[in-house]
């Protein structure tokens, strides 16, 4: 019978996103709350709308269980055959499948997505040559950026950054990107942020001249060309809140790179915290942003914890995802 109803709450869930367009945690909670009474106090290892959503989305990106090894090694043979970029060893396999998963496991756009990550690792030296959590200590325990607690009504993890927390007289621009490239690698740990995508919410108080200053044209086509291309992540919604007037020039010189996929994932709301509640429920956000948790008490202080352990991973990513011909720029035949 909990199975029945809680099948009926999926359809009506998906109706009314389908309706709306706007997301409830209400699903969440009743869907919980029948399990809890059929199977006891103690919750599932996966809940069933978390399970409900990751079945949903393997379907949505053609994902076949029995199928991964066989496209993983399908995915080394295209990179071996062109030799435009090093293989990565197989401890590097799970990269390769968040590849398969942000191209619909569509074996040459993944292929490509990784040659692309490769060369961004190449020309971004400048902030991939520190890529190490012990050398970005400060702006990760600054809080900056942060990873929330409980993902969306949809599945997606939630980024926050809060600009007012990077100190632009004492870290500079690289080294804020730096950071945000680990959380987001740290983010994509998880298969069903993988599956269902990462949300990005940016709180832009305190945004100044030392922070624009900072901001090159350059310096944003890389970082565009990151979400777009050369990431394999699926970026559902990027939202920006309390964005001055001098957040507007500086978005103008992403603009001409953004594709008009992104430029629809991209909402701006001003100074109105109901706006972003409209799209982001309060009951998974700080106090800071009009929400339901303490402002020490939003974070995922275990993703956190996870991090901070990784710097072999980096290192070793450094090492590995490289480009053997090494060109300024993409060659032409990848891009």
């Amino acid at each position: 019978m909990c199975t029945k109803i809680c099948l009926i709450l999926s359809i009506i869930h998906d109706e009314w996103m389908s309706t709306t367009g706007v997301n409830s945690q209400v699903f969440y909670i009743l869907e919980g709350t029948l399990f809890k009474m059929t199977l006891g106090p103690e919750p599932p290892a996966v809940t069933p709308s978390l399970q409900r959503l990751r079945s949903k989305a393997k379907h949505e990106i053609g994902e076949i269980d029995d199928l991964i090894p066989e496209q993983i090694a399908a995915i080394r043979t295209v990179l071996s055959e062109e030799s435009l970029v090093n293989v990565p060893p197989k401890q590097f396999d799970p990269f390769l499948l968040r590849c398969l998963r942000a191209r619909k496991f569509d074996i040459h756009r993944a292929a490509k997505t990784y040659k692309k990550f490769c060369y961004m690792n190449y020309n971004l030296s400048e902030i991939t040559d520190y890529l190490l959590p012990s050398t970005y200590n400060g702006l990760i325990h600054s809080k900056f950026i942060s990873i929330l607690k409980s993902v969306d009504a949809s599945g997606r993890q939630i980024v926050f950054i809060q600009v007012h927390k990077w100190h632009h007289a004492k870290h500079t621009l690289d080294e804020a990107l730096g950071t945000l490239f680990m959380y987001i690698d740290q983010a994509l740990d998880s298969v069903d942020t993988q599956l269902n995508g990462i949300v990005v919410l940016v709180d832009f108080k305190g945004f100044g001249f030392g922070h624009a200053r900072q901001v090159t044209p350059a310096k944003v086509q890389a970082v565009v060309n990151m979400v777009q291309d050369s990431y394999p992540a699926r970026f559902k919604e990027f939202h920006f809140y309390n964005h001055p007037t001098l957040f507007n020039m500086v978005f103008a010189l992403a603009k001409p790179f953004l594709k008009e996929k992104i430029r629809k994932r991209i909402f701006f709301h001003g100074h109105d915290l109901a706006s972003v509640h409209r799209s982001i429920n309060p009951a998974l956000l700080p106090a800071c942003m009009g929400g339901a948790l303490p402002d020490n008490a939003f974070i995922d202080e275990e993703a956190l914890a996870l991090l901070l352990k990784k710097d072999d991973y980096f290192n070793d990513m450094k090492e590995n995802f490289l480009p053997i011909l090494q060109e300024p720029e993409y060659p032409d035949y990848i891009k």
